[in-house]
């Protein structure tokens, strides 16, 4: 494995832009719910998309349920995000309990990915890290999708 390399010729040091983006991203501490309520609405954007699958963007040649799998796929990146963050007290575990409960309910999304898998495993960690006990059942996912 090698090291990060400086672009050719270039100095590796982040710019001014890039170091307040590293700072925000230090100091924030409503990451949680903010990437919650991101998840949430991308999520309700991609129900609604395959709920009517003709062609929303039709300019761009796609129906609504191809629509609605990139509002998924982008949730679908915020929910792992999300689950990737340690919880720092039994407040923020909840989000990502709401979040697995929201995702067990959804076969089509269990059949896609392995985000509820990721997300009970982070739940376990989470809450023995914090001293607590929670049970977590792992599963594979269903085969098969929509997409």
């Amino acid at each position: 494995m090698t090291s990060p390399m400086p672009p050719a010729g270039g100095d590796a040091r982040p710019n001014d832009a890039a170091c307040r983006v590293y700072v925000r991203a230090y100091v924030r501490s409503d990451e949680m719910e903010a990437l919650f309520d991101l998840w949430n609405l991308r999520m309700s954007h991609a129900r609604a998309l395959e709920a009517d699958p003709r062609g929303y963007l039709e300019e761009h040649g796609l129906s609504g349920l191809q629509v609605g799998e990139g509002a998924r796929r982008i949730a679908r990146r915020i929910a792992q995000h999300l689950a990737g963050l340690p919880a720092l007290s039994p407040d923020q575990v909840i989000w990502k309990i709401v979040l697995k409960e929201a995702l067990e309910a959804d076969l089509d999304e269990r059949r896609r990915s392995l985000t509820l898998v990721m997300l009970k495993a982070a739940i376990a960690a989470d809450f023995a890290r914090l001293g607590l006990a929670y049970a977590v059942d792992a599963e594979p996912p269903a085969g098969g999708g929509r997409h």
